[in-house]
C-alpha cells in the first residue's frame, strides 16, 4: 500500500494527514513536492504533519537521505511539527535530529495536541 495524504489549510498552518505506507524515497519525493507546492500557494508558514496512521518501511539511511532532500528544497515553511506512530519513535527522533542539523525548525511530538500547542 502506498502513501495517501490530504493537505488542509487550517487557520495559521497547513495540516498534512497521511496514511498507508512509505515504501521508498520516491514516495517521499512526491509527498514532499506536493507539500512544498501547497505551502508555496498558501500564506501559511507553519506545518503540522500527522503520520500517526502511516507505516514507515524506510531504513535509517533512507530517512537520512530524505532529510537531506527535503532540507535542500526552498520551502516557505518556517516551523514544522511532526507526529508519527509510537512504533516508529526511534526513526522519528532520528529524522528530527537530521532536519534540525540541516537548519530546519522541526519538532516531533507524541500527540497531535502537543504539536498544535507548539505551533501556536
Amino acid at each position: 500500500m502506498a502513501i495517501v495524504y490530504d493537505i488542509i489549510h487550517e487557520g495559521s498552518f497547513l495540516r498534512v494527514i497521511s496514511q498507508g505506507a512509505i515504501d521508498n524515497l520516491g514516495d517521499i519525493a512526491g509527498y514532499a513536492a506536493d507539500v512544498h507546492q501547497a505551502a508555496t500557494r498558501s500564506t501559511c508558514r507553519k506545518l503540522l504533519i500527522d503520520e500517526t496512521q502511516l507505516k514507515n518501511q524506510l531504513s535509517i539511511s533512507d530517512l537520512y537521505n530524505a532529510a537531506e532532500m527535503i532540507s535542500l528544497a526552498d520551502y516557505p515553511i518556517v516551523k514544522a511539527a511532526f507526529c508519527g506512530s509510537q512504533a516508529c519513535e526511534q526513526f522519528i527522533q532520528f529524522w528530527e535530529n537530521a532536519m534540525v542539523n540541516r537548519g530546519r525548525y522541526v519538532r516531533c511530538f507524541g500527540s497531535i495536541a502537543e504539536a498544535e500547542a507548539w505551533l501556536g
